[in-house]
Parts: structure tokens; sequence; C-alpha cells
């Protein structure tokens, strides 16, 4: 770990990520989400009179302008989140007013009149902190600061509001396992690679692994000393999955085993971290004027790119990588979000072979089913289903 540390160290120093562009909000900006048909566009949601929603073309250095929406009627209170669907004809939103709205996208760019109806959640009891939906745009699952998660059905797309499947709430799971309980919400949740699990932050430290059909608890991890605020899911690995909270560390589970088996050293509180798209980094952002760009492996700090402005503004909110991974979205609480163009730095042949071998074998044994020399075998069997 300690060569690995200082070849890191060296990279570091020899590549620095840029800020490439600086963009103003109307309102602390909660809310990022890179079109995956399209690595130029991004849209961004923030604190202000509505859930106001806009589109930005990134080869431009001001927003477009003409793609400036709201979601429906103007609603006070705060977008906590943003995602596109995997397939990128859908978006997500949702916030204070304790409602999640789903928008079926047109191509982009359009006009106004183009933008299309959206459906929305029956109400939840406070704020919606994150939505996922499933890759075949059929079930949204949503968590809520109220301790809930639900599940939903997207199938009937002429109903305005969803359908509710089922409804658990995280509380009761953990007073069962005799967990101390902490006031407060879900701050976020995050479905597999494989759609089988969901997994739930808690304020208590814990985080509830439950099953995507019937969201049944299937497990807690358990590590953190204070709340957890997000948790994502590595989108190249089906078992590997990275937090952070209040007490400043990131981690990284292997969900199958229930193990933590990496910890970070202490950074700041963090709001958000993130997995780039081949699972080779991690974004971070929080409580501190600086974006951490973190290997995954090892979790030693590769970037640490400064935030400008005055304490209390620089916070960050949320992060994103685009779908090709050169570039790193942030959104901070002086109303702008700020692009980083990030270096050269690519995933390792070794990297590449694991996220092969996660996508078209079922189990790590059937490696040594493969006509290959025991050392290639070896090679390519080095962690990838943690």
């Amino acid at each position: 770990e300690a060569i690995i540390g200082v070849h890191l160290v060296a990279v570091a120093m020899a590549n620095s990520g840029n800020l490439k562009l600086e963009m103003l909000c109307s309102g602390t900006v909660c809310g990022l989400a890179f079109s995956p048909n399209d690595k130029n566009i991004l849209a961004s949601g923030s604190f202000a009179l509505g859930h106001r929603l806009r589109f930005w073309d990134l080869t431009k250095t001001e927003g477009t302008g003409k793609e400036d929406y709201f979601l429906g009627v103007q609603r006070p209170g705060v977008l906590c989140f943003l995602h596109f669907s995997r397939r990128g004809n859908i978006l997500m939103a949702g916030g204070g007013d304790a409602l999640c709205s789903i928008v079926r996208m047109p191509r982009l760019p359009c006009k106004e009149r183009d933008f299309p109806t959206f459906q929305t959640t029956p109400s939840h009891g406070d704020f919606v902190r994150n939505g996922i939906l499933f890759a075949n745009d059929t079930r949204l699952v949503t968590c809520c600061w109220d301790d809930t998660v639900r599940l939903f059905d997207l199938l009937v797309e002429h109903w305005r509001v969803l359908k509710p499947l089922q409804k658990v709430t995280l509380d009761v799971y953990l007073q069962q396992a005799g967990v101390e309980l902490v006031d407060g919400g879900s701050w976020s949740c995050d479905l597999s690679t494989d759609e089988t699990t969901v997994a739930a932050a808690t304020c208590s430290g814990v985080i509830c692994l439950l099953d995507s059909m019937t969201l049944e608890l299937t497990g807690l991890l358990r590590s953190h000393a204070k709340e957890v605020r997000f948790v994502h899911y590595d989108p190249s690995r089906r078992f590997r999955l990275v937090s952070g909270g209040q007490e400043g560390c990131i981690k990284v589970w292997n969900t199958a085993k229930g193990k933590c088996v990496r910890t970070s050293d202490r950074l700041f509180e963090v709001s958000c971290c993130k997995f780039s798209v081949d699972g080779s980094f991690i974004g971070v952002v929080g409580e501190a004027p600086q974006v951490f760009l973190l290997d995954s492996e090892s979790l030693y700090p590769i970037l640490k790119m400064d935030v400008p402005g005055r304490y209390g503004e620089f916070r960050g909110r949320v992060v994103t990588f685009s779908p090709w991974g050169r570039l790193l979205a942030s959104g901070h609480a002086d109303h702008m979000i700020r692009i980083w163009q990030l270096p050269l730095i690519g995933p390792t042949l070794q990297h590449i072979c694991r996220m092969v071998i996660t996508d078209t074998l079922t189990k790590k044994s059937d490696v040594d089913k493969l006509p290959l020399p025991n050392r290639l075998k070896s090679f390519l069997k080095y962690q990838p289903y943690y």
C-alpha cells in the first residue's frame, strides 16, 4: 500500500484537475446529472422558489438559456436529487415538497413547448432524498427523510400519480436489530448493479440492505460512528458500495459479505461520494473548500481541487462524473456548478479485465474453467467480485 501511495502521489503531482467551467444557478446546487445520451448535456436543479430545472450545453461558456424549465407548477422547497435513467429517456427529480417527479425526456436540445408532462409519486411524509429507477424503467425506489423507503410502479404511463407497491420504515428494522436510534431519516439510497438489493443510509450510522422486490431487510452494514449521508454502488461491480457521512471518512464495502474492506483517512463531513462509471475513482465533496478524487482501490487522494469562495459558501452538495469519465461536475452552496477537467488517468488492464469478468461470468470459480495459463487466471481473479 505504501508503494501504491507513493505512485499515486507522484501521479497527482504530475496531473492536476483543471477548473474548466463555472456556471451560476439560482440557488444552492443540490442536483446534477449528465445525460447518458450526450456527454455535453448536464441537467441541474437548485434551491429556488420552485424545482428549477436547467439544461446546460458544456460546449458553450454559459447555459443554453432556452432550456430552462419548471417541473409542473412552482413548488417551494429544495431539490434534493436529480437522476437520469440508464437509457436517458427519463429524468427523476424530488425534494422538499415531499414528491418525486418523473419526466419523460424529449431529444435535447428542444423548445419549451416540446418539454413533456410528468408523473409524480404520492406525497411522502417529508423530504424525498433520493430516487433510483430500475434499468427497464418499470419501477422506482425512493428514500425519504421520514425514514421510509418506498417502491413504485411505472408501467402505466398515462397515470399522473404513480402506483405505490411497497413501503417500509427503516427504524423498525433497526430496532429489531438492537441498533440505538438517532433522530433523522434516510439521507440516500442506491440500487445494486444487478438490481437485487437496495442500500439505504440512516442517521444511526447503519446502512440497511433491502430486497429490491419486497423491501425486506437482508443485511446491515455497521462501521460508521455517525450518520451516513451518501451511498453509491460501483457501476462495474455488483457487490461494491461506497459510503460517506458525518464522521468524514469514506468506506468501501463488500455487500455480499457484509464487510467494510477499506476506510480512508478523515477528509471532512461528506455530503456526496460517487464512483466513476468504470469504478476506478471516487469523487467526494462536503463541508470543505475542496473536491477530492480518490483511487477506488486504495482510497488514496489522487487529486485535491480547491474551490474558490468565502467560508460557508464553498460547501459541496453533489458530485457526478461524465459518462466518459473525463469531466467531474460539482454543485456548491455558493450557487455555482463547477466543471473539472480530469487528467489522463485511465483504468488499468487489470481493472478492465475485472469489469469484463463481472459482466460475463456469474462466479469467480468460472475463471478456472477458462482455457488459460494459471498465471493469467490468477491475474484475472484479482478481486473481481469485491
